[in-house]
């Protein structure tokens, strides 16, 4: 994906009380269904912690960075940008989450 094609860390964050959050959480539980996964079998699949699969789906989800949305994305074997190319998320959205990014620690 982009961090690890492009040696960057992604730094951006949406923010726990941004309406793009809700949209996040909406779509990681909208593909679940679709792949027909459990939190579980997406916490293996992306290599991100079940717990946290957990936090991000419910309804105080916690702030999530890109590139945890990134690991999410790779269980679902999708690009970052096809996660955002849903009609939930509008143009605006898809802007405000361009992020920024640092050149990589080595």
């Amino acid at each position: 994906m982009f961090s690890l094609q492009y040696g960057v860390d992604l730094i951006c964050t949406v923010s726990r009380n941004s309406p793009i959050n809700q949209k996040v959480r909406a779509r990681i539980k909208a593909l679940r269904g679709t792949h027909g996964l459990t939190q579980a079998e997406l916490a293996e699949r992306s290599g991100v912690d079940y717990k946290h699969i957990q936090l991000l789906e419910g309804k105080t989800a916690p702030s999530v960075r890109l590139d945890t949305l990134e690991k999410i994305c790779l269980g679902f074997a999708l690009k970052l940008h096809e996660f955002f190319d849903d009609p939930v998320f509008t143009h605006a959205d898809r802007i405000a989450i361009s992020g920024k990014t640092k050149t990589a620690r080595k």
